[in-house]
């Protein structure tokens, strides 16, 4: 999960910068971006707190079956117990956050096609995907929430780095926009980009039946490998540093009336 949201992320990055930000925040008309980023610092940190619960579970997970494990006569429990108890009420509130995040970000598409155009290109392929042989490939975005939806956790699926590699060559190979570029496409990229989809399904465990030997491994694969407790912290930096962006340029009784008027906005549009 956390490679995916590091990715997107890094799509936004450009808005970050205090150039940029000085050149957004400089006339009193651009107040409601400040209200968009202030919102946007309280989704990560929600995705960052939610991620610091999963990654409990799973390391709480990881200590009792190697403890069992230790006890030819608990060898049993390594395929009757379920993975953690209420891990599905902690990922149904990542999913949540992640959705409320992804929400937050795409409000910001605007400035963000201004501030860097590559940025937003990107940002739009690892969200919304890509048609291929009439397939949508690459969204990212949507392969993580349906696993989630469907009681998986998606733990070795693509790395960041192989998500934003992909993007990128896309962006920088292709007017990602353009007609015609389903046969371009198919031609160049489309099995790479085929490819990472896939390793989203393999990557993942279902979280709501017994864990057998082969996920008891996975699980301590991907606490060793992706390391998820450093990933969380790069994701806890991006909100602070959008929350100190933010707070450079407003009083903290204007960013809460611009946070109230932005969202009351939001829900009166979402109700029409």
């Amino acid at each position: 999960m956390n490679d995916v949201v590091i990715a997107l992320l890094n799509c936004v990055a450009k808005l970050l910068d205090p150039v940029n930000l000085y050149n957004l925040f400089k006339t009193e008309k651009n107040q409601e971006t400040g209200a968009r980023l202030f919102m946007l610092f309280a989704a990560v940190d929600e995705v960052y707190f939610n991620g610091e619960v999963v990654v409990n579970d799973l390391e709480s997970y990881v200590r009792k079956m190697t403890c069992y494990l230790q006890d030819e006569r608990q060898r049993w429990a390594l395929g009757g117990l379920k993975a953690v108890d209420h891990m599905s009420v902690h990922i149904d509130r990542q999913l949540e956050a992640i959705e409320a995040l992804v929400n937050t970000a795409q409000e910001l598409d605007a400035e963000l096609r201004i501030v860097d155009p590559e940025g937003y290109a990107k940002l739009r392929l690892l969200s919304g995907g890509i048609l291929i042989e009439k397939k949508q490939l690459l969204n990212a975005l949507d392969s993580m929430i349906q696993l989630l939806r469907h009681d998986k956790v998606p733990l070795l699926g693509p790395s960041a780095q192989d998500l934003l590699r992909v993007a990128n060559e896309l962006v920088c190979e292709f007017d990602v926009h353009a007609a015609g570029l389903e046969t371009e496409m198919t031609r160049k990229m489309a099995d790479t980009v085929a490819a990472l989809g896939e390793q989203f399904e393999l990557g993942a465990v279902a979280y709501t039946t017994a864990w057998d030997e082969s996920v008891f491994r996975l699980v301590k694969e991907y606490l060793a490998t992706r390391n998820p407790r450093a990933q969380l912290q790069e994701i806890h930096m991006v909100a602070l540093q959008i929350r100190e962006a933010v707070s450079k340029v407003f009083a903290p009784d204007q960013i809460l009336w611009l946070v109230g008027s932005s969202r009351f906005r939001s829900a009166y549009r979402k109700s029409k």
